[in-house]
């Protein structure tokens, strides 16, 4: 079996897809934003959804799956190496500080009030 191929900060394709697809993005929007061919799309959500049909869910209602750049994601990993956490967990606690402090017009100085 060959080595998960990373897309999108995701582990790999599988993943990718099957996480934009919980998120309710169509076929054409994944094949869209991942660079991946639509069938390929479509075998990959069929194949991860078999392997996952007795996992229990990774996102709840109260979750959503954003897309962040590997690039990004590439530059935040110092610093969640420096407290112990995986990237993912800093940017989950990155967006939770910034919106309960009422920070994001702070964050983007771009002068717009934060409710």
């Amino acid at each position: 079996m060959p080595a998960p191929k990373p897309c999108l900060g995701y582990r790999s394709e599988s993943d990718a897809v099957l996480a934009l697809t919980e998120a309710g993005n169509t076929v054409d929007q994944i094949a869209a934003m991942t660079g991946i061919a639509k069938g390929k799309v479509s075998a990959l959500k069929a194949s991860a959804r078999r392997r996952r049909r007795h996992m229990p869910a990774r996102l709840n209602k109260h979750q959503r799956t954003v897309c962040v750049p590997i690039d990004i994601l590439d530059r935040l990993a110092p610093a969640a190496s420096e407290r112990g956490i995986s990237v993912d967990a800093l940017v989950r606690w990155l967006l939770k500080e910034i919106a309960e402090a009422g920070l994001v017009g702070a964050v983007l100085d771009d002068g717009a009030a934060d409710d």
